[in-house]
């Protein structure tokens, strides 16, 4: 097999289905073996840098439903071109284009990947392309997703989430702004630091694994360090910052300006990115506002509850009326689940 790679071209790698589970880093077989190849070719590691750029390039972290709407987009967009001549024309004018819809093929059937894909076709009728100078990813409630930047970032995104980024992101600087919060595992690059925007808080990195939470509601912005070392700056005043190491965390209070550093617990802060919600000592407030973001719903409570809520508990990748039935046992509460409304009597 490793043969078979040894006269690829850039585009013979980047339409690869096990290249591009390495680039996402979403099978660790073939993330070893392209890992293990490219030691063993040191002479392709340009034309294996640029193919991965490709991809990382025209791929965007989706999750179900939004994964077959996409993917069914695409299809009803490969069959117009295919049966429209002028359309053909307009793909094959560019050599580059030639091969970009098969990469894109490759991305969208690749199961488990969770894509989208974003053609630089020049025909505006298809609506595949972000034609303005910042690409937006915004999440609704009750949807995480995925970004892959073209630096090689991954970027988890919370729900009620939004980052947005120069379409030329990492030519020249990699920033971004965020408003919500998001898990970021960032690329090395010792030349471009890779800079984070959230209210009156700018967070600089070279490559490490964070967590940033700048929810209108924190009234300020809390940044947690799990790998590596960042500098967190109070833009609003000169000289007002905290470098941070893995397990500690930095909290910034809009109102008073202050930066608190401090120690955390991973699984009270980050759990979120693999589906687990946690409380630890948390109110009712606190909880009914965090479900109403994860699963997308209204929560009306018909009564008060006789006592103050005081909740620790870990919920691991449960749906909605499993976390309820869980909490009505300790909180002594009945509930209703219609469509997206959760209807709550003490």
């Amino acid at each position: 097999m490793k043969l078979k790679f040894k006269n690829y071209s850039v585009e013979d790698f980047a339409s690869e289905k096990s290249f591009i589970n390495y680039c996402l880093k979403s099978n660790d077989e073939d993330v070893n073996f392209w890992n293990e190849w490219m030691i063993n070719n040191p002479d392709r590691t340009k034309d294996i840098n640029q193919a991965k750029n490709i991809v990382v390039k025209f791929s965007l972290g989706l999750l179900e439903p939004e994964l077959s709407t996409e993917r069914n987009r695409f299809v009803e967009k490969l069959d117009v071109i295919s049966s429209d001549p002028a359309a053909k024309k307009v793909v094959t004018m560019s050599p580059f284009w030639s091969y970009v819809g098969r990469v894109a093929a490759v991305l969208v059937v690749a199961v488990g990947l969770g894509l989208t894909i974003k053609l630089a076709i020049s025909d505006q009728k298809y609506d595949v392309l972000t034609t303005t100078s910042k690409t937006i990813k915004k999440n609704p409630v009750g949807q995480k997703s995925i970004i892959y930047l073209s630096d090689g970032t991954k970027v988890v995104l919370n729900a009620e989430s939004s980052m947005e980024f120069d379409e030329d992101f990492g030519n020249v600087t990699r920033e971004v702004m965020l408003t919500g919060e998001a898990f970021f595992e960032v690329a090395k690059d010792a030349n471009k630091p890779f800079i984070i925007k959230a209210g009156e808080v700018t967070t600089t990195v070279l490559g490490t694994s964070f967590n940033v939470n700048a929810y209108p509601e924190m009234n300020g912005v809390q940044v947690a360090v799990m790998t590596g070392k960042v500098a967190v700056e109070n833009t609003s005043i000169t000289g007002n910052s905290v470098s941070l190491k893995p397990t500690e965390m930095v909290t910034y209070d809009a109102k008073t300006g202050a930066m608190t550093a401090s120690a955390f617990l991973p699984e009270e802060i980050i759990s979120w990115k693999d589906g687990i919600i946690y409380f630890k000592n948390a109110d009712e407030k606190f909880v009914f506002a965090k479900l109403e973001k994860w699963y997308g719903v209204k929560i009306e409570t018909k009564n008060n509850s006789p006592r103050s809520w005081d909740i620790t508990a870990e919920y691991d990748n449960l749906s909605l009326g499993n976390v309820l039935k869980s909490l009505s046992y300790a909180a002594n509460f009945e509930y209703t689940i219609d469509k997206k409304k959760v209807i709550l009597k003490y």
